[in-house]
C-alpha cells in the first residue's frame, strides 16, 4: 500500500488544486456534483484554511436512467501533500454497497493506484496515476465505475457476486437497502 503523505501540502500541491477547482466550477460537463471548498478557501492560502483545501467535499448527483438517478452521493477526496505526485484517496460517506468500493467507503479504482502501491498488480501503467490525471478526471472514472462496476476486480466481494449473479436484483438492493439511508459513522 502507498504511504499517504499528510505533512503541510506544498505551495506548487495548493495552485495546482486552485487551478482545478477553478477548471470544474466553469465546466459545463460537471454540473452533476457540487464541491467544497469554495474559491475563497484557496486565497489566501493559510494554515488556517488547510483543511479546506486538502479535503474536498464532494456530492454526485445520480444520473438520469441509472440506479443512482435521484440520489446524492457524498465523498471526500482527500488530497497528499505532494499532490499530484500521489493520488489523492476518495471516500464515499454515503453508505454504498458496490463491487468497486471497499465496506469502509473507499474508492477502489485504478487512476487512484500508483505502481509502488501494488507491484503484484495486472494494473497496466497506463490505468494507474500519473501527475497529469486531474480531479475532474477521477470524478468522470467514478462516475463510470459506479454505473458500470467491475466485478473482475473487487473491493467488496460481496456486492461484487451479486451484481455478476443478478443485477437486476442487484439494482433494486442497492435503491431499496442503501441508498438515502445510511452514512458512515
Amino acid at each position: 500500500m502507498a504511504v499517504f503523505r499528510t505533512g503541510p501540502l506544498r505551495q506548487q500541491s495548493v495552485r495546482r488544486l486552485a487551478a482545478e477547482y477553478m477548471q470544474l466550477k466553469n465546466d459545463p460537463d460537471t454540473k452533476w456534483f457540487e464541491i467544497d471548498p469554495e474559491p475563497e478557501d484557496f486565497i489566501p492560502f493559510s494554515d488556517s484554511n488547510i483543511e479546506y483545501v486538502r479535503k474536498w467535499e464532494i456530492t454526485i448527483t445520480g444520473f438520469k436512467d441509472t440506479v443512482y438517478e435521484g440520489y446524492s452521493l457524498k465523498a471526500d477526496i482527500y488530497f497528499p501533500s505532494d499532490y499530484p505526485l500521489s493520488p489523492p484517496r476518495v471516500m464515499f460517506t454515503t453508505k454504498m454497497y458496490h463491487p468497486n468500493i471497499y465496506n469502509d467507503g473507499r474508492v477502489c479504482i485504478s487512476i487512484l493506484h500508483t505502481a509502488q502501491s501494488d507491484p503484484h498488480s495486472d494494473e497496466l501503467d497506463t490505468e494507474q496515476w500519473t501527475p497529469v490525471l486531474s480531479v475532474r478526471t477521477i470524478l468522470l472514472s467514478i462516475m463510470l465505475l459506479l454505473n458500470e462496476p467491475n466485478p473482475d476486480s473487487p473491493a467488496n466481494l460481496d456486492a461484487a457476486l451479486h451484481f455478476r449473479r443478478n443485477r437486476a436484483d442487484y439494482e433494486e438492493y442497492v435503491k431499496t437497502k442503501i441508498l438515502g439511508v445510511h452514512y458512515y459513522e
